[in-house]
């Protein structure tokens, strides 16, 4: 199979993309640049993703209508107008896509972005707060599935006042990151969009002196769903991370808290973890089930397959590696912990954990990682996936130096549900860097 190598070889021979090219007229430089950025490794994600034609047309017109110019001003004189912190790059857009053991031929797309506009950064909104609700709004509009009452109590629970930005800046570390909301989307085989939003609670906490924990538990707390209470999933977390600090074990920190965009009452409430010090199995076991806090069948069977997992990625026999340090301590992993409502009168937390290992910091080429991966596949049965995983990527992502340099791949996130078995997202960025030689 012939790899694209340029955008117009790309546009010639793949329909889907071909025909919303001949219906849209991009009407800004901007848009423009990110369309022709990033949209064939979106059409090349679809396609080979196996989504039909009339879906793929679908996605891409959105893209087009709504998220291109929703990453702002293109890149000037080498640089980017607006340096995410979504990515190692800068970019505000990172890829990925699902892998469920128990659904071998259908992949899922998603991307998420931080949204960004002319005032981004500037003196008018510092922290970038107003952008990622215009943006969803005007989503919204369109698509009647996606709701805002939800995104509107995180965003009002994680919002910093306006007039308080150069007090909160001049307190905030070098390199730390001043975005505030980020927004990601699912495109579901033949069922449409389905939306998530994610609130960064550090610019609350600096400008409130509590701290991240504080102000993520709080807003949780505050929120109420006729479902049932997120209180057991928030009580067991909180526990656990009182031993930790009272053990002096380590210093993980809520670092996001996301949601699903719709009015379902029994949808997730999201905390991630970071600065977790997890560098050996031993470690991203205890974090997994929050100290012995989440047990019973379905855990046991979650435990088995880190086992696997981590030992597959590191190579290390569970009896031998079980402490040995795989990653840097810091960053280390991270853990996303998915609430659930529990039921009424229920003390038991209701809860779904999700392991991310950065994969730049695993010490192999992002070809490397492919094979590896491909290897995963294989051993569970989809043979067909392995065969075409580094394929897929290449036909991606074809400007990216993959075998030569990590960095395309960013984190491989792994849980196991009875519904879907292992389930994996791997996460990239397209380094549009790369693909266009520079930033220009």
């Amino acid at each position: 199979m012939a790899l694209w190598k340029t955008v117009e070889d790309f546009r010639a021979t793949h329909s889907a993309l071909d025909a919303v090219n001949n219906d849209i007229a991009c009407d800004r430089e901007d848009r423009e640049y990110w369309w022709t950025t990033l949209s064939p490794s979106l059409a090349a994600l679809l396609e080979r993703c196996a989504y039909s034609a009339q879906d793929q047309q679908y996605y891409l017109r959105f893209f087009h209508a709504h998220i291109a110019p929703a990453l702002g001003p293109r890149p000037r004189y080498g640089k980017p107008f607006y340096s995410s912190g979504l990515t190692h790059d800068n970019t505000p857009m990172e890829f990925s896509q699902n892998w469920k053991e128990n659904s071998p031929d259908q992949q899922l797309v998603r991307f998420t972005i931080e949204p960004v506009a002319r005032a981004s950064g500037s003196a008018s909104d510092p922290f970038n707060q107003k952008t990622g609700r215009d943006v969803l709004s005007r989503i919204a509009q369109e698509f009647p599935g996606i709701d805002l009452k939800r995104f509107d109590h995180f965003f009002q629970e994680t919002f910093v006042p306006y007039e308080a930005s150069d007090e909160i800046a001049a307190k905030l570390l070098p390199g730390q990151a001043r975005a505030r909301v980020l927004l990601a989307f699912d495109l579901d085989h033949g069922q449409g969009l389905a939306a998530k939003a994610y609130f960064v609670p550090q610019l609350k906490a600096t400008h409130t002196g509590v701290s991240q924990k504080q102000v993520v538990f709080d807003a949780l707390r505050k929120y109420q769903t006729s479902a049932g209470s997120y209180e057991p999933s928030v009580a067991a977390l909180e526990s656990y991370l009182g031993s930790l600090e009272a053990d002096g074990k380590a210093d993980p920190e809520p670092f996001l808290v996301a949601i699903d965009c719709d009015d379902k009452p029994r949808s997730r409430l999201k905390v991630y973890l970071n600065r977790t010090s997890v560098d050996t199995l031993a470690k991203a076991r205890d974090m997994f089930c929050l100290g012995g806090r989440l047990a019973g069948p379905k855990m046991d069977e979650c435990m088995k397959q880190i086992d696997e997992w981590w030992c597959h990625v590191f190579d290390v026999s569970v009896a031998d590696g079980a402490d040995k340090e795989v990653l840097p301590a810091n960053p280390g992993c991270v853990f996303a912990l998915e609430m659930f409502p529990s039921a009424e009168g229920s003390e038991e937390p209701d809860m779904e954990v999700k392991l991310h290992i950065p994969a730049w910091l695993i010490g192999k080429t992002d070809a490397e990682l492919g094979e590896m991966l491909s290897r995963w596949f294989r051993n569970h049965g989809h043979e067909k996936f392995s065969a075409r995983y580094l394929q897929d990527l290449e036909y991606a992502f074809p400007k990216n130096n993959l075998t030569g340099t990590a960095g395309t791949h960013t984190w491989i996130s792994l849980t196991w549900t009875p519904k879907t078995g292992l389930y994996m997202t791997m996460y990239y960025t397209p380094r549009p860097s790369e693909m266009n030689g520079r930033w220009s």
